[in-house]
């Protein structure tokens, strides 16, 4: 009960001119999404001091927005977004760039790679998305939201990658996760939490076995699904199993809005080997489904997720009403701040960046030239986003 009545009481700022520290340390693409959001947080709190942490390649366009007070460039990813390796800054310069008090503490970045990094930040409010589990030192914390769009209305199917999964062991990869037992007799993957119609479903999960001998039947794999954390379907991985990479848990989902859970527990230690999870595979055995209403009503999009949490942000913690014009700087940068500016605020232009940090997202190139061709010939423009390489 005091859990529940701290989470729902707005929190109550005493100082007249508050400090907010936001981090936003995307790329490019990710920081325009994000624009909107930043420019309500600037109205909800226009007599407030605010301090941006962003990448130092957005740094010259977030000067040009006029929104912040202080902006500190950080390099927590590679400056190639293409790159999941590369050189970054220290953590030891994150604490020297955000030394002091705030009284709210922001991460906006949709994914949770950062935020432990409000951990290390003295605020009296800390604020971003993710679960309570995931994040136990969040004040406020916007559930993230789960995928709307699940089923392919052809096929009735969804495929659900490692990336979509969290977990607590030490090895991962683009493709899959890995544990050698290190850690045990606990979960040590779950997710993704996502919403099914209500029906009857088997979901496949995709795992390899490496050297893996199941010393005694005290030494165990589970696999289980979870509506709203209560189990609803249990399996014992068996050498069958291993043998073959696969194993099919049959289930009925009894609530179309309660999260869908997927998890792989450890007990015990086996005498060696490792296991790999790949992800799993969803499909419905409900001959009588209708998805075709529900394809995209509860998806939400970053820039939304964002602009739910700026809002939840105000809401909890009822900024004061005085507005305040901040006066723009001008840098060495201006003339090309003002020319990223053009782009970004350009009517009707559609933003395509053809290369991400995760090569399992990426699309072939040649597929993006035939949808650019298509869209000019309707007459639309259409801004690249991406490094010089």
């Amino acid at each position: 009960m005091l859990d529940a009545v701290r989470l729902w009481t707005p929190f109550h700022i005493a100082t007249s001119r508050r400090r907010l520290l936001v981090l936003k340390l995307d790329h490019l693409g990710d920081f325009i999404i994000a624009v909107p959001a930043m420019r309500a947080l600037r109205d909800h709190f226009p007599g407030d001091e605010i301090t941006l942490v962003c990448g130092s390649w957005n740094k010259s366009l977030a000067e040009s927005t006029g929104l912040f007070d202080t902006i500190v460039g950080y390099d927590f990813f590679p400056p190639n977004g293409s790159q999941r390796i590369g050189v970054t800054q220290p953590h030891s310069e994150f604490l020297t760039g955000t030394r002091g008090e705030y009284d709210i503490a922001v991460d906006l970045r949709v994914d949770g790679d950062t935020r432990f990094l409000l951990s290390h930040v003295n605020a009296k409010v800390r604020c971003g998305i993710g679960a309570e589990y995931e994040f136990p030192y969040l004040d406020i914390a916007l559930p993230k939201p789960s995928r709307g769009r699940l089923l392919d209305a052809a096929k009735a199917q969804h495929a659900f990658s490692a990336g979509d999964f969290i977990s607590n062991v030490l090895v991962s990869h683009p493709l899959h996760w890995e544990t050698d037992f290190s850690r045990t007799d606990c979960c040590v993957i779950f997710g993704p939490y996502a919403t099914l119609p209500i029906g009857a479903y088997q979901a496949t999960f995709h795992f390899g076995a490496s050297g893996l001998g199941l010393a005694s039947s005290l030494c165990r794999i589970e696999l289980d699904v979870a509506n709203r954390t209560l189990p609803i379907a249990t399996l014992r991985l068996g050498r069958r199993h291993l043998r073959t990479g696969s194993a099919i848990l049959t289930f009925t989902n009894p609530d179309e809005h309660g999260a869908i859970e997927f998890r792989v527990s450890t007990h015990g230690r086996p005498a060696a080997g490792a296991f790999r999870f790949f992800g799993v595979t969803v499909e419905s055995a409900s001959s009588d489904l209708d998805i075709r209403s529900r394809q995209w009503s509860r998806l939400l999009h970053r820039g939304e997720c964002v602009s739910l949490l700026v809002s939840l942000l105000a809401e909890r913690t009822r900024p004061s009403g005085t507005r305040r014009t901040l006066t723009k700087r001008r840098t060495a940068d201006d003339v090309l701040c003002e020319e990223v500016r053009a782009i970004v605020e350009t009517p009707g232009a559609i933003f395509i960046a053809p290369i991400s940090r995760s090569p399992i997202k990426d699309w072939p190139l040649p597929n993006y030239a035939a949808l650019i061709r298509l869209i000019l010939n309707q007459n639309n423009r259409v801004v690249l986003l991406g490094t010089d390489d």
